[in-house]
Order: C-alpha cells, then structure tokens, then sequence
C-alpha cells in the first residue's frame, strides 16, 4: 500500500463522521431525528477522547517497546470506556459505546496505519491534539456565530425531540459544528503523515 493510501485511510473515519452529521443536518428524516440528539452527545465526548490523544503521548516517549505502548493505549481505552459505561446505565443510552470506540478508535488508527518512529509519533500525537483543541475551539464558535441555515432541521422535525423554547437552532448549530470540526480532523490526520515530512517514517 503506498503512503498516499495509508494517509487517506486515516481521514477516511472523520470523513465518514463528518458526512453523519452533514445528512444529519441535511436529511434527518434519513437517519431518524432520533440520531441528532444523540450525535450531539457524540460532540461532548469527542472533547474527552480528544484529550486521551494528549495524554496518551505524554507517557508515549517514556515507554519502552511496542508491545508496552500498545498496552498502555489498552489501558487508557479501558480507563475512558469505563466511564462511557456510567453514562449509558445514568443515561440510558446504549449507543454511546458504540460512539465512544468509533470516536477512539479514528484518534488512534494513524498509529498503525501509517507507523512511525517513538520520537516522530511523540511530535504527531501532540500535533494532533493541538489541531483537535484549536479546530474544536474555532469550529464551535463559527458554528455559534454564522448564519446557518436549519436545512433538514424544522420545528417540525425537531419535534419529538421536545426541546426547550429558545433552543430549536441548537441541533443544527451542533451538526454543522460536528461537519466542519470532522472535516478539520480527517485533513489534519492525513497532513501530518504527509511523505518527507517531520512525521513521516524514515
């Protein structure tokens, strides 16, 4: 596989997530307006794995082999789906574990897709994190700020939500917040294992 394919290969998940929300604005109707409501959950814990990332790479260099460092992403994966469990007998929602692997599962797949070195994947987990941070940041507020348009996303739709006077251009503001942070993602993902670069595997 040339690197060209293991680079789009890591973009390829956000991609798809980004896509989820995009037909979620879009066409609700096509994934249940059930999914809006749960895809705005999907953003807040984005922002919780998205700091496993930094996490995962300040104790990253001071691991020894392979072996170890996988193990210790096992164990920061089963310290976070711990409490993903919590949530979903608190809220009742089972579809968060399914969320929650999706969501790390793209974090991380750039370390066997496209493989590097220990002090190259130091560099691009912390790149990666200092991306997600800043286009979370930048993202949401855009989405707050610009005028959307609701799309799929009528009062009529929205209705079995029964959401709070005042908060009916809230799920479209989520939505778009989740397209364009998405598509930030999958280009940062496939950018930072850009051949020749400071991330590429020698």
């Amino acid at each position: 596989m040339s690197n060209r394919l293991q680079r789009v290969g890591t973009a390829v998940p956000d991609l798809i997530s980004a896509g989820i929300f995009l037909l979620a604005w879009a066409a609700p109707d096509l994934l249940g307006v059930v999914y809006v409501k749960q895809l705005m959950t999907v953003m807040a814990m984005e922002f919780v794995v998205m700091h496993s990332s930094e996490f995962y790479a300040l104790i990253y260099d001071a691991a020894g082999d392979r072996i170890t460092r996988e193990l210790l992403l096992l164990a920061i994966a089963g310290f976070y789906f711990t409490g993903v469990v919590v949530l979903v007998f608190l809220w009742h929602e089972p579809s968060l574990l399914v969320a929650f692997v999706w969501l790390f599962g793209s974090r991380f797949l750039h370390l066997w897709a496209v493989p590097a070195n220990r002090e190259q994947e130091t560099r691009r987990l912390f790149s990666l994190w200092i991306v997600s941070f800043l286009a979370y940041l930048i993202c949401g507020v855009a989405a707050l700020l610009l005028p959307l348009p609701s799309l799929g996303l009528t009062a009529q739709a929205l209705g079995p939500l029964h959401l709070a006077r005042g908060w009916e251009e809230f799920p479209a503001v989520v939505m778009a917040f989740g397209a364009l942070y998405f598509t930030v993602q999958a280009y940062a993902k496939y950018a930072l294992s850009a051949p020749g670069g400071a991330l590429a595997q020698q």
